[in-house]
């Protein structure tokens, strides 16, 4: 292993003994009927689901051996023909399974679930603290692309790649495109260097927006000869 713990059989397989049946455990070697409860916690001072993130093995390897789980599905029957109540639970349970009726039960308990916990003052904290991080952490990650991307088009960083193609009247869609980034961060990072957002004529919302704004009105050219009749009546009126 990376932390020079021994490993005994391979990452991601549970060996299993052809001839009784019993499962290695990859920790220390020993063949178990069950790798997991008191063996794997006082011996090995782990859960049952770091073991399995530890030597890769997936959700639906069972760790224990075949007359194990043969053993357990027969005194699972036993307890369900002995116990009517239970048995009437389980039928409760399947009918409710096959109407759908347990799917919308459960959803809603998620959603109380998740109500209870958003109401948890600490819990909120918490998540805005996460929040916080996270937030900070992609504006880093993205300063660090655009960097890298800007003295890949051979300009010594973004304020001279922006104001670059800014100037040349590039669209914050053009711009995102030649980055490889999203618009929002951009967005952002263009009123940061005080360069004025341009409208995008592919963008949908901007399409609208130019729709619906009045084109201004044409006007004549102005001559030089009509500027200088002009200038002479404001001055005769004075």
């Amino acid at each position: 292993m990376p932390d020079g713990s021994p490993l005994h059989g391979q990452v991601g397989v549970l060996a299993v003994d052809d001839e009784t049946g019993h499962v290695q455990c990859a920790a220390c070697g020993r063949w178990l009927r069950t790798i997991g409860g008191a063996h794997l916690t006082k011996r090995h001072e782990m859960t049952v689901e770091q073991y399995r993130e530890r030597y890769g093995l997936a959700l639906r390897t069972v760790l224990e051996s075949a007359d194990r789980r043969a053993q357990r599905s027969a005194s699972t029957y036993q307890r369900i023909a002995r116990e009517p109540k239970l048995r009437e639970m389980l039928e409760r349970g399947a009918a409710a399974a096959r109407s759908g009726a347990l799917t919308v039960h459960s959803r809603a308990a998620i959603r109380d679930t998740r109500k209870r916990n958003a109401q948890r003052p600490e819990r909120q904290r918490m998540l805005r603290e996460l929040g916080r991080r996270g937030n900070e952490q992609n504006r880093i990650d993205f300063l660090q692309r655009v960097n890298e991307r800007s003295v890949e088009l051979g300009f010594p960083g973004p304020a001279g790649y922006l104001t670059d193609r800014h100037g040349n009247g590039w669209s914050v869609a053009r711009i995102s495109s030649e980055l490889g980034c999203a618009r929002e961060p951009l967005n952002r990072l263009l009123a940061d260097l005080a360069l004025p957002k341009p409208l995008d004529p592919a963008h949908p919302v901007e399409v609208a927006a130019l729709a619906s704004a009045a084109p201004p009105p044409a006007r004549a050219p102005v001559t030089t000869a009509a500027a200088r009749i002009l200038l002479n009546r404001l001055c005769m009126d004075c």
